[in-house]
């Protein structure tokens, strides 16, 4: 194991048990898959993205901030 993936096990240990089983199961997913694939609606969404950024549209910094503000950043 290494030094990373140990301090995150770790970590892990301290999280209430529901939380540590959800995380196992993504840990889980991501161990048995080789790679990740999009769903459609995600492709979709990437695809949204990728045309407002090609049309200049980015949010301000006001919105950023007000993003930030909501998630404790």
């Amino acid at each position: 194991m290494t030094t990373l993936l140990d301090k995150a096990i770790s970590k892990l240990r301290t999280l209430p048990k529901e939380r540590q089983d959800e995380l196992a199961e993504v840990i889980l997913d991501l161990a048995e898959e080789a790679h990740y694939t999009l769903t459609p609606a995600q492709i979709a969404e990437v695809k949204a993205a990728i045309e407002e950024v090609d049309r200049g549209e980015f949010a301000t910094e006001r919105e950023l901030a007000e993003l930030w503000k909501k998630f404790g950043l």
